[in-house]
């Protein structure tokens, strides 16, 4: 009976180290996938630190048009403005920027009326912020991905200004905001120190009193209700830091 117990301490204690073995190499399904993850993310780091960008300095300049009728009242006008890009990775940037324009303005009012026809100018000045993603892709031909095309969504505080050469309507100022989307294109020059870029965005603008029929006085009725939103075609010319 000794013998017995004695055998199987023995055997007991010779498997405790095997034991031990096979828990220590026992496989964690997860580490692999972790070691990937890190890596993938590691040269990420790398190659934004190496080919990326971390802000950029541009001016504009181009064309804004008017949607709706008031494209029948005002002019499209020439563009001009500047703004900031910040890069927090290789495929998005964040812009902070400032644009304006003028357009000349005539309304003729019905012959009813004992005032001269509508003649003067409106400056539209956009405080803009807007979200840019760059559509990176392996599976992009390398022509398309060399111009960077990118996505754009933001919104603007829109200011209006109006100025009335004869009186019939005050000069006035108003505020409102806007909702835009677009698509762009840049091309990097100059061992990536310069950029071209070209724009295209749509501005969704509720003006003020959009949709109700304008007054003059020395009209009664204009019959005329102005509405109608904004669009711009503009190319930069930019600086990276």
């Amino acid at each position: 009976m000794k013998a017995h117990l004695i055998a199987l301490l023995s055997l007991t204690l010779l498997s405790t180290p095997c034991l031990a073995d096979v828990g220590e190499n026992i496989v964690d399904p997860f580490s692999d996938y972790n070691e990937f993850v890190e890596a993938r993310q590691e040269e990420e780091d790398l190659n934004y630190f190496r080919s990326g960008r971390m802000l950029s300095l541009y001016a504009l300049g181009g064309y804004r048009g008017l949607t709706g009728n008031l494209r029948e009242y005002y002019d499209d006008g020439f563009l001009f403005g500047g703004g900031l890009s910040f890069f927090p990775s290789l495929n998005s940037a964040m812009d902070i920027l400032y644009t304006s324009s003028l357009h000349n303005l005539f309304i003729e009012l019905p012959a009813s009326a004992t005032v001269n026809d509508i003649r003067g100018s409106m400056n539209l000045e956009f405080l803009t912020f807007r979200y840019r993603y760059f559509l990176k892709s392996e599976s992009l031909l390398p022509v398309i991905s060399n111009i960077n095309p990118h996505i754009i969504l933001g919104g603007s505080f829109v200011f209006k200004s109006l100025q009335d050469e004869s009186q019939s309507l005050l000069a006035s100022k108003e505020q409102t905001f806007s909702f835009e989307g677009g698509f762009g294109f840049e091309v990097l020059f100059n061992k990536k120190k310069n950029y071209v870029g070209l724009q295209g965005v749509y501005q969704y603008v509720p003006f003020p009193n959009e949709n109700t029929e304008l007054s003059v006085s020395g009209a009664s009725s204009t019959g005329i209700f102005l509405s109608g939103d904004t669009f711009t075609l503009s190319a930069q010319l930019g600086y990276n830091f």
